[in-house]
């Protein structure tokens, strides 16, 4: 256990005699005081737990520890816990608040005690989220993790990744990683400017080659347009095929609106969700494994830009419960299916 030197100087004088004596030579002395420290997560390491536990040393008489926890941005948590309560204390003390972290941030951190009176906060470590999957929100800096494959990207406001695109071809992010076999991927998305333009979601995709028009060379690709229709297709070495063309959905918010795409992906079960909602489930064995990306197509119009205010991934260890699809939305896919309900459009939605 560390010590903190503290230094005295103390000089003595001699008895007053009627007038002030002289100073006698001074000395110096310490008293080795014990100074807690935090004992996890330990500095400069990795965490990877959303929701890390944090453990430091007691200080004797304690009941309450305030806990702060922050980055580049400001406090993530700054609370104070009880003491056998919210922490539990033998010797050294424990702490779990269940407050999830965001990935790729570096945090520093500190506790101090309540023992009637504030104590010191305990000297500073840092620690940096690498959660497995994926969880980008994008604020104030590039996100770590992703790579641009086609098209120019950046951080807009301090809050979102957005792109204005290439016209007539598609504008592409690839998140760097080993490949996903199981995902339950989410993504925030907001388009202006071409409403009949698509918004994609990659799953199990491979960038390398990628084709004319900037698409994928493998991938399950998910997809909206912001005047109300959705489409899932594949595409294996370069050639795509429908899994669900493209469909009309009432659980899509039209216009200039925040819509949110999910993927479920466990072995060749797969099943897709627009704004909480099941539009689309089904099998398919043809990719097993690969990245995930966001995509968008733009027809170069001023004003077409697409947001993305968050990407997180999660690895499932079961095959989550799908939901059910509703009524209206299996009878507007039966119905596409049958070409009853749609335009002929190609894949990026353009009328063919």
């Amino acid at each position: 256990m560390p010590y903190l030197p503290y230094i005295f100087v103390r000089r003595l004088k001699k008895t007053w005699t009627g007038d002030y004596g002289f100073w006698y030579d001074s000395f110096s002395f310490e008293v080795d005081a014990v100074v807690p420290v935090l004992l996890s997560p330990t500095n400069a390491s990795s965490v990877v737990e959303s929701t890390p536990e944090y453990e430091w040393e007691e200080t004797i008489g304690a009941s309450w520890y305030q806990l702060r926890v922050y980055n580049g941005s400001g406090d993530v948590i700054l609370n104070w816990y009880q003491v056998g309560v919210d922490v539990t204390c033998s010797g050294a003390c424990t702490l779990n608040p269940g407050v999830a972290l965001p990935d790729d941030f570096r945090y520093d951190w500190t506790v101090r005690p309540w023992t009637g009176d504030y104590g010191n906060w305990y000297p500073e470590l840092f620690f940096v989220t690498d959660l497995p999957g994926i969880g980008s929100f994008f604020n104030n800096i590039f996100p770590g993790g992703w790579s641009q494959i086609s098209g120019s990207w950046w951080n807009d406001y301090g809050e979102y990744l957005t792109t204005q695109g290439l016209e007539n071809l598609w504008s592409l992010m690839r998140y760097v990683s080993d490949p996903f076999t199981k995902q339950d991927y989410e993504v925030m998305l907001y388009r202006s400017g071409c409403l009949t333009c698509s918004n994609s979601l990659i799953v199990r995709g491979n960038s390398t080659p990628l084709a004319g028009d900037k698409s994928w060379d493998d991938a399950y690709v998910f997809q909206y347009l912001a005047d109300g229709g959705y489409s899932v297709w594949k595409q294996v070495n370069g050639s795509w095929e429908w899994l669900q063309p493209w469909t009309p959905s009432p659980s899509i918010k039209t216009g200039g609106a925040w819509n949110k795409l999910r993927v479920v992906a466990n072995g060749s079960d797969l099943a897709f969700y627009i704004n909480g909602a099941l539009v689309w489930s089904g099998t398919d064995a043809s990719l097993t494994s690969g990245s995930a990306g966001i995509m968008m197509y733009s027809d170069g119009a001023e004003g077409d830009q697409l947001w993305v205010d968050y990407a997180t991934l999660s690895i499932p260890e079961s095959t989550p419960a799908a939901g059910k699809i509703s009524a209206e939305q299996q009878a507007l896919n039966e119905a596409a299916n049958r070409n009853e309900a749609t335009d002929d459009l190609d894949q990026a939605g353009r009328a063919e």
